[in-house]
């Protein structure tokens, strides 16, 4: 957390310039940078400290990764947040995106790794309500078995496939009285596909690593349907409690994998897709503040 953001940057827009954070409250040293590039890719590079899940030892992280902005599609949209123009969010989703470049952890750079993958980014910038949740889903694969149909035609192929999910924070009610979601999605080669429905994202009873998590639609149907277990390995968090002068934030990320299928229509294509998710890495958050 840094408070009244001392050493946090913004870009002024997730297409432009550069954000960063640095390396403490008062430094002028940088410990991540992230610049979208205008020959269309985002950099992103880290000289920070790591700390071990297992014995809390402390190892210097360093990197450059490049992530490839995908041509065809994005998900980007304004939502009022608490139904008042007031509070405007901006919010930019991209994944199943390609990403290469190396990590080194260590002084001495003691482990060395060329990164090829999958990833996807999360830009937000918003007027917070003071009362704010949520839970997310998100991760990227990049040897995804997909099995396509299209025009009366089967066809099964590895894709670079990515999935973003939420729930409470940008939902919507329609006039029929119906739950919606606008930033739930999923990527396929490049091509996002929103989903219609809302998802059930579902935790364990003892804690958000006690068990798996379930994410599964709140109307499954032949065209459309998630159902998905999250196997939590560790996780990241935060916990503050200024309640006094009415400020909390209880946030936890699992990290983890998951496993599952996804059935989605793209309309616009008259395609079909069901995705089996195998082991994936990713993350989940839960997520309670009073900002």
């Amino acid at each position: 957390q840094r408070p009244l953001g001392f050493g946090v940057k913004f870009a002024p827009g997730s297409m432009n310039g550069c954000s960063f954070v640095t390396k403490s409250w008062f430094s002028t040293e940088i410990g991540l940078k992230i610049c979208y590039k205008q020959e269309g890719y985002w950099e992103i590079e880290t000289d920070v400290l790591g700390y071990s899940d297992f014995d809390g030892s402390a190892k210097s992280i360093v990197s450059n990764i490049r992530v490839k902005r995908a041509t065809n599609d994005a998900l980007a949209f304004t939502f009022p947040l608490g139904a008042s123009p007031l509070r405007p969010a901006y919010v930019h989703k991209g994944a199943g995106m390609k990403a290469k470049g190396y990590l080194s952890i260590g002084e001495g750079g003691d482990i060395q790794q060329e990164i090829k993958g999958s990833s996807g980014i999360d830009w937000t910038h918003a007027l917070a309500l003071h009362h704010t949740q949520w839970k997310w889903v998100s991760f990227n694969s990049m040897e995804t078995t997909t099995r396509i149909f299209k025009n009366g035609s089967i066809e099964d192929r590895k894709t670079y496939t990515g999935i973003n999910l939420s729930d409470k924070v940008y939902d919507f009610y329609t006039k029929t009285g119906n739950r919606q979601s606008i930033e739930n999605a999923i990527w396929i080669d490049s091509r996002v596909v929103a989903f219609r429905y809302p998802v059930e994202i579902s935790m364990p009873e003892n804690g958000e690593i006690s068990g798996p998590w379930l994410i599964k639609s709140i109307k499954p149907n032949t065209e459309e349907s998630i159902d998905l277990q999250f196997i939590p390995i560790s996780a990241r968090e935060d916990h503050v409690d200024l309640s006094y002068i009415g400020l909390v934030s209880d946030f936890v990320q699992p990290y983890g994998y998951f496993n599952g299928t996804v059935t989605v229509t793209d309309e616009g294509e008259g395609t079909t897709y069901i995705v089996f998710f195998k082991d994936v890495f990713g993350v989940v958050e839960n997520h309670n503040a009073l900002w």
